[in-house]
């Protein structure tokens, strides 16, 4: 799965949401963020009933509605997608499932039946080649270490650029683990030394050492 983030928040906006947060104040821009997913599942839901009346204008209708309220849910995507292909029209399917690969999502819609009549017009068939080739592995790194325990997951990690160790910091196991130029790893502090907690994240601070 590829996520894909674009822009910077002004700093502006980042500070009046952390105040309205803080200060318990209603923020009205998350207020209409909230209601127009609400008013998206409701949408869905009752496009979902039409559709199992068989009632496939108005289901249509309603799943347009649940992607004009909330545009990047992927699931009102497809479903206009799939009603769109039932009832024959190659033109919306392929734009709805062209809206779809644009996320950078990948769904297998290899064995989904809802396509079957219009997976081999060409518009069609080329909106699903990018829905598919998003399914495809991104391999652009190479292994630099590895620990020496299987059941440490990293909450943090930083790197020092003067000695060129990175530190690992271990929630479960309360400790961080420090892993050398060349690979060797080692506890830096040990597990529950002094008394530490869960150790959420770190930094190195290579002018002071």
């Amino acid at each position: 799965m590829r996520f894909i983030m674009s822009g910077r928040p002004s700093w502006s906006a980042v500070v009046s949401t952390l105040l309205f947060t803080l200060l318990g104040i209603p923020d009205l821009r998350l207020s209409a963020q909230a209601e127009a997913a609400s008013a998206a599942r409701g949408y869905f839901r009752q496009a979902v009933e039409a559709d199992r009346r068989g009632d496939y204008s108005t289901a249509l209708d309603l799943m347009s509605k649940a992607r004009d309220s909330w545009p990047s849910q992927s699931a009102y995507l497809i479903g206009l997608a799939a009603m769109c292909a039932r009832v024959g029209d190659t033109v919306e399917t392929a734009r709805w499932l062209n809206a779809y690969a644009d996320l950078g999502l990948g769904q297998d819609l290899s064995h989904e039946e809802d396509f079957d009549l219009l997976r081999e017009a060409a518009p069609v068939r080329a909106a699903m080649k990018r829905v598919e080739a998003n399914r495809k592995p991104l391999v652009r790194s190479e292994m630099a270490f590895r620990l020496n325990e299987n059941d440490f997951f990293p909450e943090g990690m930083t790197h020092d650029p003067v000695k060129g160790d990175f530190y690992l910091a271990s929630v479960r196991h309360r400790k961080i683990a420090r892993v050398d130029r060349k690979g060797r790893s080692a506890d830096f502090i040990r597990e529950g030394q002094d008394g530490l907690l869960a150790v959420l994240g770190v930094r190195a601070d290579p002018g002071h050492g």
